[in-house]
């Protein structure tokens, strides 16, 4: 972990009532990569894409699994750190939890279609 050592008051005449003593103490830097900020922001728009994708039939069952999944990964440790793209992270992950849900409903109303075609 590195320390940011923070600025003494340009003023003199509060330099001098002070005795040069930063005026806050030393804020903790953390050290994050544009790399991992820039993957973070990929894995949220991926989410939103294959939300929007989770929404078609038959082929949207397996986006809707790959958006929940795009979701995971870009929310695991992440936590309080800053994510530019988060709006489309949580929209990604609803659309695909509607896609999901879909899909389930449409394979219980063929389910049930067939079930009474088959009895009656």
């Amino acid at each position: 972990m590195q320390l940011v050592r923070p600025r003494t008051h340009p003023d003199s005449r509060r330099k001098d009532r002070y005795r040069g003593k930063p005026m806050n103490p030393p804020i903790e830097a953390t050290p994050e990569s544009p790399t991992s900020r820039i993957r973070r922001m990929e894995s949220s728009l991926a989410c939103f894409v294959s939300g929007w994708f989770a929404l078609l039939p038959v082929l949207g069952l397996p986006m809707a699994v790959h958006g929940l999944l795009q979701f995971r990964a870009s929310r695991v440790g992440t936590a309080g750190e800053w994510n530019p793209a988060a709006r489309y992270r949580r929209w990604g992950a609803l659309l695909s939890i509607v896609g999901l849900a879909l899909h389930f409903v449409a394979i219980a109303a063929v389910a049930l279609m067939l079930a009474s075609r088959m009895t009656g």
